[in-house]
């Protein structure tokens, strides 16, 4: 029972820093200060999500040790999806002090006949939930009334495109994204390098660009947006090439791509620069056609035309000749669609140019209809701004408007090496 009684008092404890540490820091922010409504918005919800899972774990005692434990892991994992901010730390150290006594104890747990929390404790919660209530009334309140003033607008907290993305899914990940953003530091960065971690690197590198995405889908700036989150990531993977990191074909498709559209210059010369041997029999699976088209929008970009020709023809072979993976074979009508677009890049055709991107946006619209609706990377087309970018380079004057591809992306600028 002495374990039982120390993790009450680390109940009130916790509970209530965490709570006047939630209340302090917002009372901090001056009226309309962007960060005010957000913090208070998610203060409520985790506070809401913590009583529930308190509740569920403290009343449901008549279950054996094994279900326990299994719940214990499955919640766990679930705690990790809650977006917990520093500020917020106690309360998943206090949610273990509910689980692990028993887990450690291995035994089937009872409620002691006096509760588990002690008055403190209970005060703490009380408090937790007046306030909950009523935040969410007032909350309530203002959405009535803004409704009664302007029914006919209602606010959207997120874009419109044509495929209809999951905003809560990218919700989810724009706050895992958003997490990964914060553990992000020069010190860690440090530690991976000496490690020789170079999956750490990458992975902040897509932790980046899903923060990036997911922003601008979501109309939120508190971590900067889409372009400084894409060169971030770029920076990332800079550094991870220059660490010892090698990435396979498929990675460097995507980091080439990410690069030219956010014009980090020097990911994009780095990653020419790399030996063509070592990336282009791809570990995972050796594709022709995807080693060719890297191959033919490096040389577009650094303006070779020496081989254009022949990997022109080896690009068409790829494609329409020989037989893709099955599992390929729902993007076919994307990958031809690519094969024209650099072959009009090539050839300096701006009109046909033109018809084959509107082309490209309504197949990539049906491609993402039929199962990219969760997926970040279907936000923005990074690989036609790419293309785009490249078409400039060689003296293409293209217009083309979709709402995939966003202006401060479309847009030239300065391009730092």
């Amino acid at each position: 029972m002495t374990d039982l009684h120390i993790t009450r008092e680390n109940f009130a404890i916790h509970l209530r820093t965490a709570f006047v540490r939630c209340r302090l820091f917002m009372r901090s922010l001056p009226q309309g200060h962007p960060f005010r409504a957000h913090v208070q918005a998610r203060f409520a919800d985790y506070y809401e999500k913590f009583l529930y899972i308190a509740d569920t774990r403290v009343n449901n005692v008549a279950t054996t040790t094994h279900y326990r434990h299994e719940h214990f892991l499955g919640q766990r994992d679930l705690d990790f999806f809650m977006d917990l901010d520093r500020h917020e730390e106690g309360l998943a150290q206090l949610m273990n002090y509910i689980d692990i006594y028993w887990v450690d104890h291995d035994i089937d747990w009872e409620l002691p006949s006096d509760g588990l929390f002690d008055a403190d404790s209970q005060k703490a919660v009380d408090s937790a939930r007046m306030w909950v209530a009523a935040y969410r009334k007032a909350m309530a309140e203002k959405r009535a009334q803004r409704q009664n003033q302007s029914p006919q607008t209602p606010t959207h907290d997120h874009l419109d495109l044509p495929h209809a993305p999951n905003p809560f899914m990218m919700d989810m990940q724009w706050n895992a994204a958003r997490e990964a953003y914060r553990a992000h530091t020069p010190e860690r960065d440090q530690l991976a390098v000496k490690m020789d971690d170079h999956a750490w690197l990458a992975t902040a590198a897509d932790q980046y660009v899903i923060l990036g995405l997911c922003s601008w889908f979501l109309k939120r700036t508190f971590y900067h947006g889409l372009r400084p989150n894409l060169w971030r990531g770029s920076d990332c993977y800079f550094d991870a090439l220059v660490h010892g990191a090698q990435p396979h074909a498929w990675d460097i498709e995507r980091w080439l791509h990410i690069a030219i559209a956010c014009r980090h210059a020097k990911l994009v010369d780095k990653l020419i620069a790399l030996r063509e041997e070592d990336w282009d029999t791809n570990r995972i699976r050796p594709v022709n056609w995807l080693v060719t088209r890297i191959r033919i929008l490096m040389d577009l970009w650094r303006g070779d035309d020496s081989r254009l020709a022949v990997l022109r023809e080896n690009s068409r072979l790829g494609i329409f000749v020989d037989v893709v993976p099955e599992e390929l074979k729902p993007d076919l009508p994307l990958m031809r669609n690519w094969h024209h677009l650099v072959t009009t890049v090539i050839d300096r055709d701006p009109q046909t140019l033109t018809r084959l991107l509107e082309e490209r946006q309504t197949l990539r619209i049906a491609h993402l209809q039929a199962g990219g609706t969760i997926a970040p990377t279907g936000l923005v087309d990074l690989d036609a701004i790419a293309l785009l970018r490249v078409a400039r380079r060689r003296g293409l004057t293209v217009t083309v408007t979709s709402p995939y591809l966003p202006e401060e992306l479309m847009r030239d600028g300065e391009e730092i090496r």
